[in-house]
């Protein structure tokens, strides 16, 4: 598969076992980069998409910033370092062969990170691949959801720490479940995300803070539909203007 452009930066995704997809992109165009997020981390990092989003919006508020890229698939950081560096952003953007767990274990990058963000593997009960790059990509067999929140508490900053992902509904019910019995962070903002008018819920972005005594209000919760039942055009507007700075392709014009 040749390359993927973006209207800012070009993906190069001839190795990894992940390619550009709709849930990358959705969960880095929706989580805001806040002035004080000057260190992020990208989990599962593949074609390294994610992190090139997120250092777009970095570049337009800050001078200064890092955003590490992690991924256990070889294939996937030799995508990631060609597109960093043949990237406007490249100052702001590195990456690493290694797993989250292990990372998390280097003393030097406890509280470090301001955000953490991830579209995690999540076919948990489904049929493996035969290729074992693929299986590490999408099973989450090496990325447990207790995995990430246990090395999301090591890693993210005090009180002001975020962790984000796009997660199926059935995993991030259990995530929310298991970060509600440890207590380590509290849920801040859902988006649910239904693919086409009337279905059930089919995704969630879902947003933590790693915990402070003073955090009591409720989760800010939203709602999107990407495919309108019926309509002249393929996408809502909601969803277009959601990813309209990413995209080079105008999604707003697609019909039917």
């Amino acid at each position: 598969m040749g390359s993927f452009y973006f209207k800012e930066f070009e993906i190069s995704q001839e190795n990894s076992a992940m390619k550009v997809n709709s849930d990358g992109v959705l969960l880095g165009a929706y989580i805001d980069v806040k002035e004080k997020d000057l260190k992020i981390l990208d989990v599962g990092a593949g074609t390294g998409v994610i992190a090139l989003i997120m250092a777009q919006k970095l570049s337009k508020i800050s001078a200064i910033g890092e955003i590490v890229a992690i991924d256990i698939e070889p294939g996937s950081i030799t995508d990631c370092n060609k597109n960093f560096h043949n990237s406007q952003f490249k100052d702001y953007l590195s990456s690493q062969l290694i797993s989250l767990q292990q990372y998390s274990k280097i003393e030097s990058n406890h509280e470090l990170f301001d955000l953490i963000i991830s579209n995690p593997p999540y076919f948990s009960d489904s049929l493996k691949s035969s290729k074992e790059t693929k299986n590490l990509a999408r099973h989450n067999h090496s990325l447990s959801l207790e995995d990430i929140v246990v090395s999301s508490n090591q890693l993210l900053k005090k009180n002001h720490g975020r962790l984000a992902l796009i997660l199926p509904y059935n995993q991030s019910i259990k995530l929310q479940s298991i970060v509600k019995e440890t207590n380590i962070f509290s849920l801040t903002r859902v988006l649910n995300i239904k693919y086409k008018e009337g279905e059930q819920i089919d995704r969630q972005i879902v947003e933590f803070i790693k915990n402070s005594d003073s955090r009591s209000e409720e989760p800010k919760e939203e709602y999107l539909t990407i495919h309108p039942k019926d309509g002249e055009y393929y996408y809502t507007r909601e969803y277009c203007q959601i990813i309209n700075n990413y995209y080079r392709k105008d999604f707003s014009t697609i019909k039917r």
